[in-house]
């Protein structure tokens, strides 16, 4: 089953930014996603716990199944009153290796036939061979009159997670620069 972002809805709000990363394309994509060390997506500020539910790689496409809890971002006072169950979603993703493509959809435990979100995040090189992140995002609550309210305040906190998304990209690159660094040093003695 591919998971197919539904861009082309009008109904959808949407966010959709594109990243250039001064490292080289191929090199970095395999340190961004083959990679198992890679970062910690709970350094999200939003993000309590992300939990591997299902990992499927034929080779040419990884599928991951995740569960994700946000609860942590509540105060307190509304952490007993609200679930962790009712911040808590599992995200859809397949990285299509041909394409350098990820694509996912997310679906929450809480009012999951109300909502509707899902994007897609496609890694190239430009003229230059640097890393270019292209990452989009389409959000539907299909509520009367909460659902553009709660779309509005669900595409901010996302997009903070692009953001910081991308310091944490720019952060693990530079890494990856340094292991290179090391590398060459010890290839000389």
């Amino acid at each position: 089953m591919r998971i197919q972002p539904p861009f082309g809805d009008p109904t959808m709000v949407k966010f959709k930014k594109i990243r250039v990363y001064d490292h080289d394309a191929e090199k970095s994509v395999d340190y961004l996603i083959e990679r198992e060390l890679g970062y910690d997506i709970v350094e999200l500020q939003n993000v309590t716990s992300v939990k591997k539910i299902k990992r499927t790689d034929d080779g040419k496409v990884r599928k991951d199944v995740d569960e994700w809890c946000a609860h942590a971002q509540l105060p307190k006072s509304l952490q007993h009153v609200i679930p962790p169950k009712a911040l808590t979603w599992i995200a859809y993703a397949e990285w299509i290796r041909a394409t350098k493509t990820i694509n996912f959809r997310i679906e929450p435990i809480v009012l999951k036939n109300a909502v509707e979100c899902s994007g897609r995040t496609t890694y190239s090189g430009d003229e230059r061979n640097r890393l270019v992140r292209d990452f989009e995002i389409s959000i539907n609550v299909k509520m009367p009159v909460l659902g553009q309210v709660a779309e509005n305040f669900i595409i901010e906190v996302l997009k903070n997670n692009e953001r910081q998304d991308d310091e944490l990209c720019r952060k693990i690159l530079k890494r990856m620069e340094n292991d290179d660094r090391r590398s060459v040093y010890v290839q000389k003695d």
